[in-house]
């Protein structure tokens, strides 16, 4: 057996077991609500770790991660993030281009 036969397999079984959990009345509320703890406090550590040494920014996409794996609202957020990180990133890199083109 492959890795991807057995990444398949694996995906297969927690679709189902998922689908099985969201016909239930008191379980689907409990696992969103297990889900929505989980990614905030992931997110809090995250922000922890802005303020002492530490990967902060990564904490907090993981705990975004986290949360939209359950919540479109979170899915929706996730994306414009990481849409404003790549022109961060971006930016950040033209200005070190410009810097070194200007020593050179």
């Amino acid at each position: 057996m492959s890795w991807r036969d057995a990444l398949a397999g694996a995906r297969q079984g927690y679709g189902g077991w998922r689908s099985r959990l969201r016909g239930r009345r008191v379980a689907e509320p409990a696992w969103r609500l297990v889900v929505l703890a989980s990614g905030l406090v992931v997110i809090a550590v995250g922000v922890v770790l802005l303020v002492i040494p530490g990967p902060g920014w990564l904490i907090i996409f993981l705990g975004l991660g986290i949360l939209a794996a359950e919540f479109a609202w979170a899915q929706r957020l996730l994306t414009a993030v990481r849409g404003y990180y790549e022109r961060v990133v971006a930016a950040a890199r033209r200005r070190r281009a410009n810097r070194s083109a200007r020593v050179e």
